[in-house]
């Protein structure tokens, strides 16, 4: 009977998780869905910038996307233009594409991308961004091979991966590293089931989706090897891994002769925990003047050094997950600025594979509870982060008057309007707080609709991940040259004079040469305007 009663009860508790599980797939689902619009589809995941879209490809811009107006989009609208022509033959990529001997190396999104829309623009143009969501179901998936729906620990972790920062950001921006962590998913389940050689061929595939899963390489290898078969095996194993994605390169390096540098600056790399360091501080700087997005983004960010604590503090060689997780670890020690920068940043996503070995590692056990939720707890944000971008339209321009532009009187707002035009990144928003990232120089263009000169006080409350001078440029005359520090500062402007008609006032942030091409200067965190005598 006692036998009965838990078979029946472990049923009870199978079905009961596996729904929860469900319903996390059917919101997610239905999250996605929420950037289709009729005509146009998914496109608007594509996040495809004004400021690149006239040097797009001719055949691309017949498609007809959404573009966002009065931003720089975002790197999915390079990758697609990739997949018009996976073998990179088109004389006008170089100059549609902002680094191509850097995005060609993740080739395998967009060929597939291509493949299944048979060589047609337009159904390619459809399929790209539907390719993380289908990813995403089948992560899920896989997933259950080693977290089965029947505890409420599996449950936390399957979906603290799914549903956290990582995987997030690379679906609602169309990027490589969801469907590479797929990848990597299924060459882990290869591997501990025996099929080595299959699983390094996964890790190949993963490596020329995205470069960085080079890392989770070390899976293959379950221990030191101590006979001269055995180095040949492991030599073979390694060659599988990697070759695919040298011989791409050497395709590359005869197929392209684009200037310029491979790599997307140094910032991308620093000196160890320095990346992540200056992140921490800098988040906790803006916690501690009470900014509620900076608090929690602060604990999300906790939650990631966790994981990279807990994977280089362990040595279990035998765990496939431990092995994929420490190559990963070491890379997140030496991520420079670059990619710490932003909120929440490119770091959740680079690091998502990491996020899934830590999940897949910690040991079962109530005593390490605390530590999955911090490591789970950027999920929280899902519903936020997988909203459809914005599009920079009227409501944006609504958004933006309403939460970063601050008038003193009712009067000023009437006879001044203010709007962000060139040089900036989609708005963010976290916790009720609005901010906007410069990208270069960028512009707030102030049009007096009066027909007298307008004299008022403009302050810019201002933040940056590292100490530089902004350059204040007013109609093209410098006025003030800010030393800016990273924690979050206004700024007094003084006293401004504003003809009637447009007035253009440029942040142009002092970048130094290594930070290009990718050149984020300054948050701003509002403007405020008084009307004086």
């Amino acid at each position: 009977m006692k036998a009965l009663h838990y078979l029946r009860s472990a049923r009870i508790q199978t079905t009961f998780w596996s729904i929860c599980y469900l319903l996390v797939g059917l919101h997610y689902l239905s999250t996605i869905a929420k950037n289709h619009q009729p005509g146009v589809g998914f496109s608007r995941m594509l996040m495809v910038g004004e400021q690149f879209y006239e040097s797009a490809l001719p055949k691309f811009k017949e498609t007809d996307p959404l573009v966002m107006k009065g931003s720089s989009g975002y790197d999915a609208q390079f990758y697609v233009q990739i997949a018009l022509d996976p073998s990179l033959q088109d004389p006008e990529l170089p100059n549609a594409i902002d680094n191509l001997t850097y995005r060609a190396r993740r080739i395998l999104m967009p060929a597939v991308a291509w493949l299944a829309g048979g060589g047609e623009t337009a159904k390619i143009v459809k399929i790209y961004p539907l390719i993380n969501p289908i990813c995403w179901v089948i992560s899920a998936i896989l997933l259950l091979y080693w977290l089965p729906p029947y505890c409420i620990q599996n449950f936390i972790r399957w979906t603290g991966m799914l549903l956290g920062w990582g995987w997030t950001l690379s679906a609602q921006r169309s990027l490589t590293d969801g469907p590479a962590a797929t990848l990597i998913l299924l060459a882990a389940i290869l591997i501990a089931r025996g099929l080595k050689k299959g699983g390094a061929f996964g890790i190949a595939a993963s490596a020329l989706t995205k470069d960085m899963s080079l890392f989770a390489g070390l899976a293959v290898f379950e221990k030191c090897p101590s006979a001269r078969s055995t180095w040949f095996r492991f030599v073979k194993l390694g060659c599988i891994c990697i070759m695919p994605l040298f011989l791409w390169l050497l395709y590359l390096s005869q197929t392209l002769s684009v200037p310029g540098n491979n790599l997307m600056g140094r910032a991308n790399f620093g000196l160890p925990f320095h990346g992540i360091g200056a992140k921490l501080i800098s988040l906790a700087q803006a916690a501690s003047q009470g900014e509620n997005f900076a608090t929690f983004n602060l604990i999300c960010f906790l939650g990631i050094a966790t994981q990279i604590v807990f994977i280089l503090s362990r040595q279990s060689w035998d765990e496939i997950w431990w092995r994929i997780g420490f190559g990963f670890a070491v890379l997140a020690a030496f991520l420079g600025p670059a990619v710490w920068e932003g909120e929440p940043g490119a770091v959740p996503r680079v690091l998502l594979v990491l996020h899934v070995a830590f999940n897949l590692s910690v040991p079962k056990s109530w005593k390490w509870l605390p530590l999955l939720l911090l490591a789970n707890v950027s999920a929280l944000d899902f519903n936020h982060q997988l909203q459809p971008p914005y599009l920079s339209d009227q409501s944006v321009r609504f958004l933006e008057q309403t939460e970063l532009i601050q008038y003193q009187s009712e009067d000023l707002k009437d006879q001044l309007q203010v709007t962000f035009e060139e040089g900036w990144l989609r708005t963010e928003h976290h916790g009720g707080q609005t901010a906007k990232w410069t990208i270069g120089a960028a512009e707030v263009k102030f049009f007096n609709i009066t027909e007298s000169e307008l004299t008022l006080t403009i302050d810019l409350e201002l933040g940056a991940r590292e100490r530089r001078i902004c350059l204040i440029n007013l109609n093209g005359k410098t006025i003030q040259a800010l030393q800016q520090p990273t924690s979050r500062t206004v700024f007094d402007l003084g006293r401004i004079q504003l003809p009637p008609g447009e007035n253009i006032l440029v942040l142009d942030p002092q970048i130094e040469d290594h930070e290009a091409p990718r050149r984020i200067g300054a948050c701003l965190y509002g403007v405020r305007l008084k009307k004086t005598d």
